[in-house]
């Protein structure tokens, strides 16, 4: 019941808009959009007739979706997050709407299905704004294969647009896309910013650096968090919610915590005693 209330909202959202958002903002406009991906390259990895995607334009987001709003709280999203959070802890959810409980509804195996988020920006300073389970430094590219990180993603999009008369669209056979794109932008980075139907995954943003022509220049890695040791996650959830939140720490964390507030009331007690 809940799922079917939270479809009902997202549909009326979507015919209120009408084709307010009918494209997602590419990368030469200097503050591409963030934008949805969620596909499922089938059962015959050998044949495109089976692929199938669903993409939608996250315009209306935080700070308007934007790749330069983005950036600007790459360091420093606790100023932000104190404004636009929803629920402790979170500043972004919405359900799924009629375009994704439709491809999730026509999923005969949940665990091919692979997302990601993305923005990119070619004006300028490339930059990309991409989900990942995790960055390392020796996975961040030189400076002339970033350079083609926005081409990848503008070939991707301009495919993928002409199909969106809302902010979502869904695709069959949309391999010779999805090549482009899938978890790793059409084999473009050493990293994955792919995740599985409830996963979750880091946000990042890399930048390049004025060296160029260079193959020896790294790109910047600034990592979204509300502190240093509380990175912030995006989330699918199984029934298609998507979600932007501070990260929740891992139960072995609680434990340790839970360890040292023993071991500090231990502390004190045997001070009291004495």
């Amino acid at each position: 019941m809940k799922l079917q209330l939270k479809l009902l909202v997202a549909a009326l959202g979507i015919a209120l808009a009408g084709g307010a958002n009918a494209a997602v903002t590419q990368s030469a406009t200097g503050s591409g959009e963030l934008f949805f991906t969620i596909y499922d390259t089938g059962a015959d990895l050998s044949s495109t007739a089976d692929d199938r995607a669903y993409v939608r334009d996250l315009g209306s987001l935080l700070n308007g979706g934007n790749l330069t709003n983005w950036a600007s709280v790459a360091t420093n999203p606790s100023a932000t997050l104190a404004a636009d959070k929803q629920v402790a802890g979170t500043i972004y959810s919405i359900g799924a709407d009629a375009n994704l409980a439709s491809f999730l509804g026509a999923s005969t195996d949940t665990s091919r299905l692979q997302w990601n988020i993305a923005s990119v920006d070619s004006n300028g300073t490339d930059r990309l704004l991409t989900t990942a389970g995790s960055i390392s430094s020796s996975q961040l590219p030189n400076y002339t294969v970033f350079r083609t990180f926005a081409s990848g993603a503008d070939v991707y999009l301009a495919a993928m647009n002409p199909a969106l008369t809302g902010e979502s669209a869904l695709y069959d056979g949309a391999a010779s896309n999805l090549s482009k794109w899938g978890s790793n932008m059409g084999g473009k980075t050493q990293f994955s910013n792919a995740g599985g139907l409830g996963d979750s995954l880091g946000f990042y943003l890399l930048s390049e650096k004025a060296a160029t022509g260079s193959t020896t220049t790294i790109a910047t890695l600034q990592q979204f968090q509300v502190n240093p040791t509380t990175a912030m996650q995006w989330t699918l959830g199984n029934d298609g919610t998507l979600t932007y939140a501070a990260a929740v720490p891992e139960p072995g964390t609680w434990a340790m915590l839970a360890a040292g507030l023993l071991m500090v009331g231990g502390i004190a007690r045997r001070r009291m005693s004495v």
